[in-house]
């Protein structure tokens, strides 16, 4: 039967049967800075992740000032590192959740549940200044 339940084909950008994505438009929102992994979060303390994810979800909140309001998101991830063996896809997890905590302190969306955040894709990391760039792309408000 598969993940429609056999009905058809799921869009992977609003992730619904009956697509909703004409009209969208997408905002590029970059930060540079050493991105906290799920490996190291894990291993740190409370007060680690902690600044983390009020740096991250601040700096995120005031990159997206100017950006219009969207009735949902899809996120899409691309994750830089200057040094050192790539990390795991997926491993910037813990940055591109404070990320969307701040794109909702903004109010680019009202919260950050399945009915306004409807996909996150993440991209292998890249060689590049160590960072993280979201490309928020959906229909506008």
């Amino acid at each position: 039967m598969g993940a429609t339940g056999g009905r058809g084909r799921l869009c992977l950008t609003c992730a619904y049967e009956t697509c909703e994505c004409d009209g969208l438009t997408s905002h590029e929102l970059t930060k540079r800075g050493k991105i906290l992994t799920v490996n190291a979060e894990r291993a740190a303390n409370r007060w680690v992740r902690a600044e983390f994810v009020r740096e991250w979800r601040t700096e995120f909140s005031l990159l997206a000032r100017g950006m219009p309001r969207f009735r949902w998101v899809s996120v899409t991830a691309l994750p830089f590192q200057q040094r050192g063996r790539l990390q795991d896809v997926g491993a910037c997890l813990p940055a591109v959740k404070a990320a969307i905590d701040g794109l909702v302190d903004r109010g680019v969306v009202p919260d950050d549940d399945a009915r306004y955040v409807r996909s996150i894709v993440f991209h292998p990391p890249r060689r590049g200044d160590n960072g993280l760039t979201l490309v928020v792309t959906g229909p506008e408000d």
